[in-house]
């Protein structure tokens, strides 16, 4: 008949209580500092740094309304951009049209040329209190 095997060979450590105390322990110790940094003395500029962050906090609201007023201007003025956009857009339309008809009315074939004058007739102007003209 076999022995069974002793409970040191099962665990395959000869004392299984001192790794879970060391691990126990390292918790404890983690558990201790953490508690430590949270609750325990602050340095002696504490007051300093806390009116040094306050300071900083009313800095940033003050940048934070400035760029929120800031926002809300640009807004508007893209609003008033784009509406004035639009405008220009309706007025080239309407210009094209009109360049359209003239188009059609003088004849898309037709070569494009200057005015040109055929007769010039000039006539002496006269003078308006006597009813005779300014010229000899």
């Amino acid at each position: 008949m076999r022995a069974s095997p002793s409970p040191r060979a099962a665990t395959g450590s000869g004392h299984p209580r001192i790794g879970f105390a060391l691990l126990v322990l390292a918790a404890l110790g983690f558990g201790g500092w953490g508690l430590w940094r949270a609750y325990g003395p602050q340095p002696a500029n504490a007051a300093d740094l806390l009116r040094q962050q306050a300071a900083r906090i009313d800095a940033l609201q003050q940048d934070v309304a400035t760029l929120k007023r800031s926002d809300q201007i640009s807004r508007q003025a893209n609003t008033e951009l784009q509406g004035t956009l639009a405008e220009r857009d309706e007025e080239i339309a309407s210009l094209r049209a009109d360049i359209a008809f003239y188009e059609r009315f003088v004849g898309a074939t037709a070569q494009r040329r200057g005015l040109s004058v055929h007769e010039l007739a000039l006539e002496p102007q006269r003078d308006r209190r006597s009813g005779t003209s300014s010229r000899p």
